[in-house]
């Protein structure tokens, strides 16, 4: 005979996992939150760039964008690496990665969204690495990374710096984006040249 469990505080039934049948729990705080925010799928894809010409300040290189607002989407990890492949020059690439909220919508192209987890496919996140100029809304950074134009020598490896933004499951570096919020990785004020490269990874969820 089953023998319900059910709440002090209302007519709720402890509910059983129908695969590991173990009871469901939900961890909370002591202000009553929950520890752990329950996702509704887990994503990363590519950022890959390589300049040609000379892109203005402020020129986008990648942006993930909240489409419609049906869902979070949430920023876990930004990995960047930064190198230079074109004719040396007395300069440094700089790169900036800020939050923008008020986009317009924008169309996702063809970079690859990888699911983490056996969800289905994104709801609301969408992902842009193509003909992006200096876009629309109101940008705020929250980083700034840099490296030098250095061509090497002969038999000589290239200078790549890598950057990693991750919150280390802490959640203190994780990013909401809500409905036409983005965040953007762009050239800061001294604009591109041929051969700047930025290449890594973005890992975010939807919830």
């Amino acid at each position: 005979m089953a023998l319900p469990i059910v709440s002090g505080a209302s007519t709720d039934q402890w509910t059983v996992d129908p695969t590991s049948k173990a009871g469901r729990v939900t961890l909370y705080d002591t202000a009553g939150n929950p520890i752990i925010a329950n996702y509704l799928g887990r994503y990363m894809h590519p950022i890959v760039f390589r300049a040609t010409g000379t892109p203005v300040a402020n020129v986008i290189l990648h942006k993930i964008q909240n489409s419609n607002g049906t869902r979070t989407v949430v920023i876990n990890r930004i990995n960047l690496s930064l190198f230079f492949d074109g004719v040396a020059t007395d300069s440094l690439m700089t790169i900036e990665i800020g939050k923008v909220t008020g986009m317009t919508l924008i169309t996702g192209d063809t970079t690859a969204i990888i699911k983490r987890t056996s969800q289905g496919a994104p709801v609301s996140g969408l992902i842009n690495s193509t003909g992006l100029g200096t876009g629309t809304g109101t940008f705020t950074k929250f980083a700034q990374f840099s490296a030098s134009r250095i061509t090497p020598g002969v038999g000589q490896p290239l200078t790549i710096v890598n950057y990693d933004i991750y919150d280390q499951g802490t959640l203190s570096t994780e990013i909401e984006l809500a409905n036409l919020e983005g965040v953007v990785i762009r050239y800061g004020s001294n604009g591109g040249i041929t051969g700047d490269n930025a290449q890594g990874f973005i890992e975010w969820e939807e919830k």
